[in-house]
């Protein structure tokens, strides 16, 4: 199960993304946020062991490692779990996973001979649907272009769809990236969404594009999300045909839905906080 109400399940088959900054949307990330609870690194036992437990919550800050009491630290650095490959073998009811969603699979620190073996992986269960995002398309656009990847895996798999996130406008040139990268299904995740995508100035359109998620930022420091910028992309999923889910209003001071202008009365307003569509693909 996952928190995430648009997958089933998620597969964290890599996680961790360094301390790279690639996106606004890194800023306040709950991944990072979970890792410096509950991941870290004891260089005693083993510079790149990472301990996992429940036992040590609180903030970014050293303890003492249980196997040797010796200082640990958080970590965030990506990481291939090779032990997790055949997960999704065991789950034998279709279900949607999202692949890698406390990393980021097209990270620089995952080599492509791994990706290689998530793949192979997701065609030995191929009842499931896999859900990848990344913040990094121009990597995930030069994978899939590279001959041997391309005569490993063939063509593209409807069960698997290719997303990205973009928070704002100064991130939609990765739409133009993805829209040249070969997938059955293209996607993308407004979220948190930061800025107003559909401003004149910009060229926001959905061509090649077959779903939209969008949601405002949550957790400590969360940024506002403004509700005509989530309407103005609704509104455009509308009129385009494309499939659109309403994640969540973030959770910044000021969001609650009886302050959004026009809420309760607003009749689309209403209508975008239940919209919950999926594309109309299946295995």
């Amino acid at each position: 199960m996952t928190a995430i109400p648009y997958l089933d399940e998620v597969w964290n088959v890599t996680t961790g993304c360094g301390d790279d900054i690639v996106s606004p949307g890194c800023q306040n990330c709950y991944a990072r946020r979970m890792f410096g609870r509950h991941l870290w690194e004891c260089p005693r036992c083993d510079g790149r062991r990472t301990i996992e437990t429940e036992n040590w919550a609180g903030a970014m800050v050293s303890r003492d490692c249980p196997t040797c009491h010796g200082t640990g630290k958080a970590t965030f650095a990506p990481t291939f779990h090779p032990e997790r490959l055949d997960q999704p073998l065991h789950w034998r009811k279709p279900r949607r996973i999202g692949v890698s969603f406390l990393g980021d699979l097209f990270h620089e620190g995952i080599t492509d001979e791994q990706r290689l073996r998530v793949f192979a992986a997701m065609a030995d269960a191929q009842q499931h649907t896999y859900v990848v995002l990344t913040k990094r398309p121009v990597a995930m656009r030069y994978f899939f272009s590279k001959n041997r990847i391309r005569s490993a895996l063939g063509g593209p798999w409807p069960n698997v769809w290719l997303g990205v996130t973009v928070c704002g406008p100064d991130e939609l040139w990765k739409v133009d990236v993805l829209r040249d990268t070969p997938a059955a299904v293209r996607w993308l995740s407004l979220e948190p969404m930061l800025d107003h995508v559909c401003n004149p100035n910009y060229d926001f359109h959905l061509t090649g594009i077959d779903w939209v998620v969008l949601g405002g930022e949550t957790g400590p420091g969360a940024r506002p999300m403004q509700p005509q910028w989530a309407l103005d992309v609704y509104r455009q999923c509308k009129a385009a045909g494309v499939p659109f889910w309403f994640k969540d209003m973030g959770t910044a001071p000021g969001v609650e839905r009886w302050d959004w202008p026009g809420a309760p009365g607003s009749d689309m307003l209403a209508e975008m906080l239940a919209t919950h569509e999926l594309p109309a693909v299946t295995p």
